[in-house]
């Protein structure tokens, strides 16, 4: 692993760590809160059924599916 990223990794850990567990609480439902934001402006995938298998009307569609 590279030495900065392993840097950090130990600052973060080390960060979580001091944390109360009221905010150790709190940033997960901020990453919760974060994570659904993201999910809602997620393109839905547009496909129709062909005999019971997806066929997606394009490539882009397939990789949000």
């Amino acid at each position: 692993m590279d030495k900065e990223l392993e840097d950090l990794l130990a600052k973060a850990r080390l960060a979580y760590r001091q944390m109360t567990p009221e905010e150790q609480e709190a940033m997960h439902k901020a990453q919760c809160e974060s994570w659904v934001r993201g999910e809602m402006g997620w393109p839905k995938p547009r496909f129709t059924m062909v005999n019971g298998v997806k066929v997606y009307d394009s490539y882009e569609d397939y990789c949000n599916g």
